[in-house]
């Protein structure tokens, strides 16, 4: 006997709750891979792993493209994500490791998932 299905539309929520699932999953993997604590050479690794970071981040310590009170911007290199992006940070977090990662991360969500995670 042949199973029925029904169409199922997804809804926002339904989005909103994949999109959540999604980036936990990326998180505890990153955690495992990484650890809690990393160093500057960590991020570096970090932003290389593409199951991690989707797109390709050169981070570059300049104040220039921030706008007042930011400490950081993703800025795309080209037209598509794929071509990647230059993680500006300012310059007084490139010597505080304690501090370097989290920023990093922080950001990487907009990179990995655009303006959908702004929703």
């Amino acid at each position: 006997m042949a199973k029925r299905f029904r169409k199922v539309k997804p809804t926002v929520r339904d989005g909103t709750i994949a999109l959540r699932d999604h980036l936990l999953s990326v998180a505890e993997l990153a955690r495992h891979r990484y650890g809690d604590n990393l160093s500057r050479a960590g991020v570096e690794a970090l932003l290389e792993d593409r199951e991690i970071v989707r797109y390709p981040v050169t981070l570059v310590f300049d104040d220039t493209p921030l706008q007042m009170g930011e400490y950081g911007f993703p800025e795309p290199v080209g037209c598509r994500p794929q071509d990647g992006f230059r993680l500006y940070l300012h310059p007084h977090y490139e010597n505080r490791e304690d501090v370097l990662a989290l920023l990093v991360v922080y950001q990487l969500v907009r990179i990995n998932y655009g303006d959908v995670a702004s929703h």
